[in-house]
């Protein structure tokens, strides 16, 4: 297979990958889904990133010889930084849905949690944020790796690496795609929608897709690699649409929830055997609305600030980027690249992920067999 024909092959799959992502939209938008709006803003901001991404990869083939987005550091950075603000905006949406589940629950009787001094964490953030902040200074990153060359005798760093700042930006994207993924599987609970869970299994696909990138990033994106970036887009498309059913499955299930409920009001006036069966069924249902508001408020009180959050974020990723800028300069296959090795990467990771929210299925399905 030629280069152009691998192109052609990734241009299609991306394509097509819209057109399921504009359906999970769709049912996510669906006011039955009681999406977080601010989730459901973020998830609609991807259209930004996709198509913020198609002049930027134009400009740097008219640009600079012809040369593919992923080796001009600026224009890549900058596209893929939407990317990162698609992916927070989702967090803090669902940080948001589980701070007012936590207070709807409290509405209804419970006793509201007194709310913890947050100043020491908040400062510790300010400081970490600040302190990686040396990292981004311009030129930096150049010169850990060139020292790290010369006194420590590592590979030299090929010309199209990714800068710390790009680094960064790839490193938060897939980590907030993970912890959205924990918490929309929170919100399943604490909405009283079990199928919010599918979403986080659903997503899975989309991950291991950003993983095939970052991989490739890894490898300084070598032509050689054209099999990983075909399968970044086949995850693409395939997570979109695994997504889209699990958005339809949510939307279902409050349609059905409130078909229930009308059935149950039309059945005021049954007999006595119906009556003790609806007593009982109206007892099951304050025992889960108990458990929905007790997990609604331990996942809110969980949280903390949004701005320490974000900030501890920031400084994670940083020192992340860092670390794999430099330290892959001492990994000699890493300049070897095979498509066994991207492949080898992205699957065990994968299966780390996999293994992750399989327990948490497992876990999940006992409690429900135990009530």
């Amino acid at each position: 297979t030629t280069p152009a024909e691998w192109e052609q092959l990734e241009g299609a799959l991306f394509g097509a990958s819209l057109f399921p992502y504009l359906a999970f939209l769709y049912f996510l938008g669906k006011e039955e889904t009681n999406a977080p709006p601010l989730a459901n803003t973020g998830f609609r901001f991807l259209l930004v990133f996709v198509f913020g991404s198609i002049p930027a990869a134009i400009a740097a083939k008219l640009l600079y010889g012809g040369a593919v987005l992923a080796d001009v550091d600026p224009l890549h950075g900058a596209a893929e930084s939407l990317l990162t603000i698609t992916n927070l905006l989702i967090v803090l949406g669902f940080r948001q849905g589980l701070r007012e589940a936590a207070a709807e629950a409290n509405s209804e009787g419970a006793a509201t949690a007194p709310q913890p001094d947050r100043t020491a964490p908040r400062l510790a953030a300010v400081g970490a944020a600040g302190a990686s902040a040396a990292l981004l200074v311009p030129g930096i990153g150049i010169a850990g790796s060139e020292s790290a060359s010369a006194l420590l005798g590592w590979h030299a760093e090929p010309a199209n690496a990714l800068s710390i700042p790009t680094w960064a930006i790839h490193v938060s994207s897939l980590v907030e795609w993970v912890i959205a993924m924990g918490y929309i599987w929170q919100y399943a609970e604490a909405s009283g929608n079990p199928r919010w869970r599918g979403l986080t299994l659903a997503m899975i696909p989309c991950h291991s897709s950003g993983l095939c990138a970052v991989t490739w990033h890894l490898l300084y994106n070598s032509p050689a690699l054209a099999p990983v970036v075909a399968a970044q887009a086949a995850l693409t498309t395939f997570g979109n649409t695994t997504i889209a059913f699990a958005a339809w499955r949510i939307a279902s299930f409050e349609a059905e929830r409130a078909l229930d409920r009308q059935q149950a009001g039309e059945r005021g006036g049954a007999e006595q055997a119906e009556a003790q069966e609806h007593e009982q069924g109206t007892q099951l249902q304050q025992a889960t609305e108990k458990r929905r508001a007790r997990a609604a408020r331990d996942a809110a009180e969980a949280l903390g600030d949004d701005g320490s959050y974000v900030l501890n974020l920031t400084a994670a990723s940083v020192v992340a980027a860092a670390a794999l800028k430099w330290g892959s300069l001492a990994v000699d296959p890493l300049f070897a690249p095979s498509n066994a090795l991207a492949f080898s990467i992205v699957g065990a990771a994968t299966a780390a992920n996999v293994l992750k929210w399989s327990r948490n299925s497992a876990a999940a399905a006992e409690a429900a067999a135990v009530e």
